[in-house]
């Protein structure tokens, strides 16, 4: 996750709206909501450089969901996650997929990521098969 060390954490998540236009007092409440939705709302005006990496990786989906896109590709999401915080991001996913309508295509090792999702494809044997 690439977090911008001289922002802090909660600044490193509402940084895409901010750039967009959003006003700051609502980009700075959507942000602390969602670092309440992922247990990490204390940590909202620490230095990202202070984080384990598990929690850099919070925050950097956090980032990328913040201006609810259409689409996310996301790259084992859950890789840096002990497996109940890897729950979590996974069932927060889904929320913002069923809440937003956004579509999320993941690349994973993760058996409860694979289970959760839609369609699931396995790559065997340079062949991409449908399970």
């Amino acid at each position: 996750p690439y977090l911008i060390k001289e922002r802090s954490v909660l600044e490193n998540v509402i940084l895409k709206g901010l750039i967009q236009g959003m006003q700051e007092d609502e980009a700075r409440e959507k942000g602390l909501d969602l670092l309440r939705r992922v247990g990490l709302e204390l940590k909202a005006d620490s230095s990202p450089s202070s984080l384990s990496g598990g929690q850099q990786q919070r925050i950097a989906i956090l980032r990328a969901i913040f201006n609810e896109p259409v689409f996310l590709l996301a790259d084992e999401p859950t890789g840096s996650l002990d497996e109940k915080t890897g729950r979590e991001i996974v069932d927060l996913l889904l929320s913002c997929r069923d809440e937003w309508g956004m579509g999320i295509v993941v690349s994973s090792h993760d058996a409860y990521v694979a289970q959760s999702m839609e369609t699931v494809f396995q790559l065997k044997d340079s062949m991409l098969l449908k399970k």
